[in-house]
């Protein structure tokens, strides 16, 4: 496998990519994702809507509950988590029309400036893509043949190709694958 030095997260403790097969592969073909740059963090975008006016609009519209206005936008768990986290479970029961104006412009900021920080997978029973691959810039697309090793053909989901569900992942291993073979029997 490859140096273990080189392989040591910022903590000096072994990245977990050190007994990674595909990870071994990717740097022996020239790529490692551990040395490209990572990009700034990007701008906060606007969202499409103004969920303040939104919020204001369902007010003066009926009895609608806070939770059910905000499910128009999100999904309801989604809803639910956001309210769990600001300790505010109760709050989603409450009618928008018995909520303050003043209030419902902090709800609308709070979400807005909300951020998500995953905590966790559920694990690989669960994964649809564990990790990426070897970079597809590192291959020859007509040939599967790594760039910077000649003769090592790589294919299907040993490279960094991510399809939706519904068998997309299993056309690209078997495109991937007739590419490969229809260029080593042609050479």
């Amino acid at each position: 496998m490859a140096d273990s030095n080189f392989a040591r997260n910022r903590n000096d403790v072994p990245d977990f990519a050190d007994d990674d097969p595909l990870a071994e592969l990717a740097r022996i073909v020239g790529y490692d994702e551990r040395l490209v740059p990572k990009p700034a963090a990007a701008e906060r975008r606007e969202p499409a809507f103004n969920l303040e006016d939104e919020l204001l609009q369902a007010k003066r519209a009926g009895r609608q509950q806070l939770s059910t206005a905000l499910a128009v936008h999100w999904p309801r768990r989604l809803v639910d988590g956001w309210l769990r986290s600001q300790n505010a479970e109760a709050l989603g029961a409450s009618r928008l029309a018995d909520l303050p104006d003043a209030r419902i412009r902090q709800i609308a900021a709070g979400l807005h400036a909300w951020r998500i920080v995953p905590t966790g997978t559920v694990g690989y029973k669960k994964a649809e893509v564990m990790r990426g691959g070897v970079d597809t810039r590192a291959i020859d697309q007509k040939t599967m043949q790594a760039r910077r090793v000649p003769g090592l053909h790589i294919i299907g989901e040993a490279l960094d190709v991510t399809g939706w569900l519904g068998g997309y992942n299993f056309q690209w291993a078997w495109a991937s694958g007739v590419a490969c073979g229809r260029a080593l029997t042609a050479a």
